[in-house]
């Protein structure tokens, strides 16, 4: 059975992913310098922003291929995008103005996070399985 799913173009939010985080780490380490607990905030938003691309390259790999597990996937992409934006949004804003937004979006974003991991586990393997079954 075919799966049809829109084919978004993950690949340009990985890579405007990876243009804003190095842009947001440059400013940010000049925002807080000297105040090593909002460059703690600082790196961590950063760190979490930059490896969750390669998630978001796995996600384009599975929408690219003829397989099964896009749904996944793209589910996948959405979680991990709204993750970075909570968790790591959240984070710059702790960091960079010394306020918490008060909503607890930083453990949401996280949710989302792991989540995506687990849609992408799931849109992996059944990629792998119908890959390995024909």
């Amino acid at each position: 059975m075919k799966e049809h799913v829109m084919k978004f173009p993950w690949i340009v939010i990985a890579a405007l992913m990876g243009a804003s985080g190095v842009a947001l780490g440059a400013i940010g380490a000049h925002v807080v310098a000297g105040d090593d607990t909002a460059q703690k905030y600082q790196n961590l938003a950063v760190n979490y922003q930059m490896f969750h691309i390669a998630a978001l390259v796995a996600v384009s790999y599975i929408l690219s291929s003829n397989g099964r597990g896009r749904t996944f996937a793209n589910i996948s992409g959405i979680l991990i995008t709204a993750g970075v934006i909570l968790f790591s949004g959240s984070l710059y804003y702790l960091g960079w103005t010394g306020e918490s937004l008060g909503f607890n979006l930083t453990p949401a974003g996280g949710m989302c996070l792991i989540f995506g991991w687990l849609f992408l586990a799931i849109g992996g393997f059944q990629n792998w399985r119908h890959k390995s079954s024909n």
